[in-house]
Parts: structure tokens; sequence; C-alpha cells
């Protein structure tokens, strides 16, 4: 009989101490108990989640996570499973507030302030609204890092003294661009051909010409070709309309191209996508 009491005691023992060194509420150990140590605790570990591990105090990020995935277990009704004892609506409730205001509580107290630069899209966007221009300064910076799907992300968002000349430069040009020393230039509109480019191409059959328009052959998806022309230059730095038409014959689907400004030089040629036409 003494025997007997001595493991009954120390049975109660054990229990006591697993809960009190968790620390957590009553309402928490109830629906721990209930509906998750079954399948998640020292023995089982299904899916080798233990939740008699996890510390009430959520000190570690190694914790928030767990704490976070079983949150999201519950809130998508994954856990517990459907074939076991399913908790009430109340119970669920008080679980999911007890857990995501702890969450919240560590997640801020850990979380580390990130100071971060604008990426080029956004340093691009903000000179054009502060200057009242509308430039292409990305161009001039190199892509930015990517880091859980996204750009702007400041833990990417690394800065070497290389970058800074790179985006103060850009600054130059945004600020040489909004203010003008000389006389405003005078407005022409003024219309170029590419067939001399092509005329030396049009016996290999890869070009041809109906009436003033270039025509271009492409046999097949790979085939990749080119229109440019050099007949006229640029005058001054400045915003240029561009106009063209473009048609397809005997085209199966629709055809893309993009289209590209350059100063043509032999070396370091600056090249700026315009954009892409369907």
């Amino acid at each position: 009989m003494t025997y007997l009491r001595n493991i009954i005691f120390t049975f109660f023992v054990i229990q006591s101490t697993h809960s009190a060194s968790n620390n957590f509420p009553n309402h928490v150990e109830n629906f721990l108990t209930n509906y998750c140590f079954e399948c998640h605790d020292d023995d089982v570990q299904k899916g080798k989640l233990n939740l008699a591990e996890l510390d009430n105090n959520m000190n570690s990020k190694k914790l928030i996570e767990k704490w976070s995935h079983v949150f999201d277990r519950v809130d998508f009704k994954e856990m517990p499973p459907e074939k076991k004892k399913q908790p009430s609506p109340k119970e669920i409730a008080a679980f999911k507030d007890w857990l995501s205001e702890n969450l919240t509580t560590v997640d801020r107290n850990i979380r580390e302030v990130v100071q971060r630069r604008l990426n080029r899209e956004e340093y691009q966007n903000t000179l054009n609204d502060l200057l009242h221009l509308n430039i292409v300064l990305k161009s001039y910076l190199p892509e930015d890092q990517i880091s859980g799907g996204f750009d702007n992300n400041g833990e990417a968002l690394a800065i070497s003294t290389e970058l800074m000349l790179q985006y103060y430069e850009a600054a130059r040009l945004a600020i040489d661009s909004a203010i003008v020393l000389t006389p405003k230039p005078e407005q022409k509109t003024f219309t170029v051909s590419a067939i001399n480019e092509v005329k030396r191409y049009f016996k290999s059959g890869l070009y041809g010409q109906d009436e003033d328009r270039i025509v271009l052959y492409t046999s097949n998806k790979t085939n990749y070709s080119k229109i440019s022309t050099r007949s006229k230059k640029l005058p001054a730095d400045g915003l240029y309309k561009f106009k063209f038409n473009v048609a397809t014959q005997r085209s199966e689907g629709s055809k893309y191209f993009s289209v590209v400004a350059s100063d043509f030089a032999s070396v370091a040629q600056k090249i700026i996508n315009l954009g892409f036409y369907e």
C-alpha cells in the first residue's frame, strides 16, 4: 500500500512540474492537453512537432516560429484533425486570442528596426515627384537584391560606396534635367527611316520593302532581328515623343517587340529600354 501511494504521489508531482514549467494559463493548458498533446508530445511528435517542449515565454525566434505554425494550423482548422475530438468555437477563440496577443508582443520586442534605403524604383519615383520630371533613372542603378520575394526588403538593401556614387550620379542627372540654363529648344517634328539600315539585307530574305514600310520576315519563334535608325540624332537631352506604326501579316497569334534608345557609341554604349509592345 505504501508503494502504491509513492507511485501516485510521484505521478502527480511530475504532472504538476510539467504544467508549472511551461507556465501556461489554465485555458491554454487545457486546450493543449485535450486537443494537442495526444499527437504532439515528447513521445509521439507527429510532423516532428513537440508541443510539450514549447515555452510560454516565447523568448527566441525558434519558439516564435513554432508558435506561429501552431496558430496557423488552428486558424486554418487543420489542427486538431477532423477525426479527432474538436474544441468548441469558444475554446478556439480563447486560445487564438491568447496566442495572437503573445506573438504580437514578443515579435515587437525582438524585431530589429532595419534602416533601409530607397530601392531604385522608389528612388526614381521620388526624384521625379520632387522635381516634376518624367525621366528614367533606374537604368543607371544596379538591380536591387530580392528577399522574401520583394525588392524593397530592408534586410537586403545594403549600400556601399560604389552604390552611393551611382545614386549620386542619378540625382545629378535628375537635377540637370530639372534646371535648364539654356534657352528653350525649338519644338520640331521630324520623320526618320530605317530603310538605309536594312537595304543590304534585302537579298537575304530577312527584310523586305512595301512602299515606305520595312517588312521583317520571321520563320520561327526563335528568329531575332532588329530595325534601327541613325539618320537623325537627338539634338539635346529632353523629353521626346516617338510614334511608329507596326502591323503583322499571316502571323499566328500576337507578336511582341521592344523599343530601345541608344547613343550608338562604339565604346561603353548606353541603351535604355523604352518598353515592350504587342
